[in-house]
């Protein structure tokens, strides 16, 4: 994985934990993965991350230049939820 990827992952996953405003201006509302998969994105990564009561899983998908990130809560008891992120300009591309 390239450092800009690996940037990007960490740091959507700072703006999911810390869950400030900041991050809103990049939350896309009642988006799913397979939303965008059904709109053109192309899968990139899915990296799985264990919790306590329900199991996370981050989607990258991609677009052209356009990336997406999805955080998708697996819950035990059945259901999910899902919060995607538009991040293609959070990063300097230099």
């Amino acid at each position: 994985m390239n450092f800009l990827i690996k940037f990007k992952f960490l740091l959507i996953t700072f703006l999911l934990i810390a869950g400030t405003s900041f991050a809103e201006n990049y939350l896309l509302k009642n988006g799913t993965p397979k939303y965008f998969i059904d709109g053109g994105y192309k899968l990139h990564s899915v990296v799985p991350i264990e919790g306590t009561n329900f199991k996370q899983a981050i989607y990258t998908l991609t677009l052209n230049n356009s990336v997406v990130s999805c955080v998708v809560y697996l819950h035990k008891a059945g259901g999910n939820d899902h919060k995607c992120y538009h991040i293609t300009n959070i990063v300097d591309k230099n």
